[in-house]
């Protein structure tokens, strides 16, 4: 029985996690995983260590909170280590690079899977994921070489957000209003992401339904400890966030892999984005990337439109109003994605169990 570890902190990762798994199952016959996750790696069958569900990391601040707890976790997973055959990281790079290093320590070989993005922000991380990453799995092609340039092995497999978009049905929110525009609001799934941007989206909500009455707002909330009070004009969805943007003409989301989703489903948005003050002082130092959004990077341009974190409401509901109404700026977007579109690729899942199973358990290499 070969024995894999995975870890995956996020809501978007735990998806994406709990994917892989199910294709390695489907690859790799007598596999037993375990480690770390939210409710779909559970519900694949992984051996959770820990719920991650509670510990979301969101800049240095968010690390050094829960300092405690993660040296306690770490000493947990390594005393069950011992006869794994191989460590698979799904993004969240606050822990995962830490624990990486343990594993490699031990030797045991680490594969990263939607690698982190420090291409855009704390770049020397990337030593440190090279040092102790065997090969990483990539999901934008210009990644490839942005490893390389660290001496890493990086191969790209496939975008898991666009098999999420394109390979399932995406059920649209039913009843809705008739003859009235829809604005989906996703303000992320980290408490404390939704903590700082939900106020922001609410301010925006009033003075667009203000000037305007012939708008419904849809809000998908993740996280289960925020409760917005009830609206007429809002329904509050308990996730679904695709399905938010499914049903919307419009949206206003965090940034995060929601701006993508939303750019391949054609839906022109304005992109929100705030941290802590020190964690934004702190990222402003290291910034490598002139745009935030997956969209604007992917794209190459400012596509979308970026406020962030002293965000201005008024500049963002008047942005909004173009994406209403204004044809000839919805028309230069929905073509931009389309650009988007067809840089990406999908199978990403299964592309990922292929190479692993190559790699890890056939004998063969890349």
């Amino acid at each position: 029985m070969k024995k894999i570890f995975i870890s995956a902190g996020e809501v978007s990762g735990d998806w994406h996690a709990a994917s892989l798994v199910r294709a390695i199952r489907k690859t790799i016959p007598d596999v037993e995983f375990w480690g770390i996750g939210r409710e779909k790696l559970r519900e694949s069958g992984v051996k959770l260590v820990a719920y991650m569900g509670e510990y979301d990391i969101v800049g240095i601040d968010g690390i050094l909170k829960k300092t405690p707890y993660f040296y306690s976790l770490t000493k947990k997973i390594i005393s069950r280590a011992l006869g794994t055959s191989l460590a698979i990281f799904v993004d969240y790079p606050g822990y995962n690079i830490l624990l990486a290093r343990y594993f490699n320590n031990m030797g045991i070989k680490n594969i990263y899977y939607i690698a982190p993005q420090v291409w855009g922000w704390w770049q020397f991380r990337a030593k440190l994921v090279a040092r102790y990453i065997d090969t990483a799995l990539v999901i934008y092609p210009f990644e490839v070489d942005f490893w390389k340039r660290f001496g890493m092995n990086a191969v790209y497999v496939g975008n898991p957000v666009y098999d999420a978009i394109f390979q399932g049905h995406i059920e649209p929110i039913h009843p809705l209003p008739e003859g009235k525009k829809i604005i989906g609001l996703l303000p992320g799934s980290r408490y404390s992401e939704v903590k700082r941007v939900l106020p922001y989206m609410l301010r925006i909500k009033k003075l667009i339904e203000k000037k305007y009455k012939d708008v419904h707002f849809l809000l998908s909330l993740v996280p289960e400890n925020i409760e917005v009070q009830k609206e007429e004009n809002l329904e509050i969805i308990r996730g679904e966030g695709k399905r938010v943007m499914k049903s919307s003409d419009v949206l206003i989301v965090s940034s995060g892999t929601a701006t993508l989703e939303g750019a391949l489903l054609e839906k022109p948005m304005v992109v929100l984005y705030a941290l802590s003050p020190l964690s934004y002082f702190l990222g402003r130092m290291v910034k490598r990337v002139e745009y935030l959004s997956l969209v604007n990077i992917v794209a190459g341009r400012e596509l979308v439109k970026e406020f962030i974190q002293d965000i201005d409401v008024y500049k963002v509901a008047e942005e909004v109003e173009h994406l209403l109404f204004d044809k000839d700026r919805i028309s230069e977007i929905k073509q931009g994605f389309l650009e988007i579109k067809s840089k990406l690729s999908g199978n990403a899942s299964f592309n990922a169990a292929s190479f692993i199973k190559r790699r890890f358990f056939n004998g063969k290499d890349d």
